[in-house]
């Protein structure tokens, strides 16, 4: 596996490429999200919920850690897209030939 890291910065809160764009990218469609159409008691803290309340509450959330993953997730597929199909011959799997 390739890793790869990510400094975040001052670019974190960037209206452009940082955690606000995420909303952008959610309301043209970039995300497909399953919900299940359950419906979760007050308090809930199961990885769904605890996802919509750090959207529903940013900046003021408590923790913002699925924020963050979405925010790395989103950065690394702009990234892929910047990419030109040349650049697929040359990813480098961290593997010793």
């Amino acid at each position: 596996m390739c890793l790869r890291g990510f400094h975040t910065g001052t670019q974190k809160d960037d209206e452009e490429v940082g955690i606000p764009s995420l909303s952008a990218s959610m309301a043209n469609g970039s995300w497909l999200i399953p919900a299940g159409g359950e419906t979760h008691a007050y308090g809930c803290e199961c990885g769904w919920c605890a996802w919509t309340h750090e959207l529903e509450l940013r900046p003021h959330s408590r923790y913002q850690d699925c924020l963050m993953a979405m925010w790395f997730c989103e950065s690394a597929a702009r990234e892929y897209e910047r990419r030109s199909p040349a650049d697929d011959w040359a990813i480098d799997w961290g593997r010793d030939e």
